[in-house]
């Protein structure tokens, strides 16, 4: 057994995160410190040594459950899978670690890259403002605010120019790639149609306190962005990513909320059986948030054989509530007709009921909301602004890891809204962002990034932003001398 793999399981011990640690820190000592006196004896003592303490309960260290812990950690084990290991060993079924699986040394251990790297100042984040972009960095700048931007112009007239009434249906849809080649070069003015599925896209750009720190991300400049809810991707794509299926299914409920909470996805099928954690049968494939926290988790229960006809029942269960911030949950169903998008805004107690959905015999699939889920029928009041109205856009850009020289990971474009102030602390830093010197240390900077958010700014870079893993589209009037008309933009 390694002796960084005992002093692992000390710090675990130390910072409280093995279920009744305490328990065996008097064997863990015990055995480092006859360890110690092994490997520090000349090579000639160390067999005479341990053939002395052969009768010590020390020497059967290694067969008991603590003792196995460190093995696992000595042959390489990921951590998060020996600590479970060791839980499932001594723990009840239904024990949920209460703190990160992080320890005093891996905290130091971060530190210290950090302090080797020049990188204090650069944790410290706040919400982006408009002085801060140059126009070099911008596809679409209102002349009323180019003004304000670093390198914009002082004095610029602006053609008043009202907008046509708005259909959505009258859109001519065009790509982004069109839109910003041909539309845009002639546009004087932009308004955007918020519609109430474009909530899960509201997003900030953010910023160093400190303008001349050294990067934390792997492109060339301090600046990123953060989805409402902490949410980098679609739904979709996070359940992919998690494992779960959600191509080649006649029906799909997906779970996604926005904290380190453990909540539960349960559907009661029209025969009876109830698919949950504890009954899976062969339809729940993502259950998240149990041991390794993560702020954004998702659930998934998909049919890859056409659902039998009947009444399915769709709710939510509070199992575990470990924050009173980012509340609520958003779920996504989608069936041969179509997808449709619930979210419930309060925190979770107990078990939440979200929809019943109904299978006929001839294959129609209709969908019954509970009256506590929000759907996309009523305007609604978000980040100062009113849905399914239209919004002044001031300004498009690229997300930072696209500015300049950059192309790294998933591009985004965000349209900056007037009046879009997101009005909670926004986290500053993610770890798909992270430099790769910084990689082995992701699970401190997840807590870091958790405690470290940028607080609340009135003057902020916020509005909607769409991924290139997304088939997102959003309705705008482009205004201009000779353009005034609707288009709807299709991201790709």
């Amino acid at each position: 057994m390694k002796p960084e793999a005992v002093a692992t399981v000390d710090d675990l011990i130390s910072s409280n995160a093995l279920y009744r640690g305490q328990e065996h820190h008097r064997a863990v000592m015990e055995f480092a410190q006859l360890q110690s006196q092994i490997l520090a004896a000349n090579p000639k003592d160390r067999e005479l040594l341990a053939w002395a303490n052969i009768g010590n309960p020390v020497a059967r260290f290694r067969n008991t459950v603590i003792g196995t812990l460190v093995q696992d950690l000595t042959d390489g084990l990921d951590m998060e899978k020996a600590v479970r290991s060791f839980e499932l060993k001594v723990a009840p079924s239904n024990y949920k670690r209460p703190t990160a699986l992080i320890t005093k040394r891996m905290v130091e251990d971060a530190v210290k890259t950090i302090e080797e790297l020049g990188l204090e100042h650069a944790l410290e984040r706040r919400h982006a403002k408009i002085s801060d972009v140059s126009v070099n960095s911008v596809l679409f700048v209102d002349n009323a605010v180019q003004s304000k931007m670093k390198g914009g112009i002082a004095e610029l007239l602006m053609e008043e120019v009202k907008p046509a009434a708005f259909d959505p249906t009258k859109a001519t849809e065009i790509s982004i790639e069109e839109f910003l080649k041909n539309v845009l070069p002639k546009t004087k003015g932009l308004q955007l149609y918020l519609s109430n599925n474009l909530m899960g896209n509201l997003v900030s750009l953010t910023a160093p306190v400190h303008p001349d720190s050294k990067s934390l991300f792997r492109w060339n400049n301090d600046f990123a962005w953060s989805y409402e809810g902490n949410v980098t991707d679609s739904i979709k794509e996070k359940v992919k990513r998690a494992g779960g299926q959600v191509e080649n299914v006649h029906m799909r409920v997906s779970l996604a909320w926005y904290n380190t909470d453990d909540l539960d996805l349960h559907v009661i099928e029209p025969n009876g059986n109830h698919i949950y954690f504890g009954n899976k049968s062969n339809k729940l494939d993502v259950d998240m948030n149990v041991v390794n926290l993560v702020r954004d988790p998702v659930e998934n229960v998909r049919w890859v054989q056409f659902p039998a006809a009947g009444t399915y029942k769709v709710y939510v269960h509070q199992f575990t509530r470990r924050e009173s911030v980012d509340v609520g949950f958003t779920i996504e169903i989608e069936n041969d007709g179509g997808l449709t998008t619930l979210r419930y805004e309060k925190g979770v107690k107990g078990e939440v009921p979200v929809a019943q959905i109904y299978v006929a015999r001839d294959r129609k699939i209709t969908l019954a909301p509970d009256k506590e889920m929000v759907v996309g029928s009523a305007s609604r009041e978000v980040w100062g602004l009113r849905t399914l109205d239209l919004v002044r856009v001031n300004a498009i850009v690229l997300s930072p890891n696209y500015w300049d020289d950059n192309a790294v990971g998933n591009k985004h474009w965000v349209f900056l809204l007037e009046g879009c102030k997101n009005p909670l602390p926004t986290r500053g830093i993610y770890n798909e962002f992270l430099h790769s010197r910084l990689e082995k240390h992701r699970k401190v900077f997840e807590v870091l990034g958790d405690k470290a958010k940028c607080p609340y700014s009135p003057e902020q870079l916020s509005g909607v932003g769409f991924s290139s893993t997304k088939q997102d589209k959003v309705s705008v009037i482009a205004m201009g001398p000779n353009l005034n008309r609707p288009y709807t933009v299709a991201f790709k």
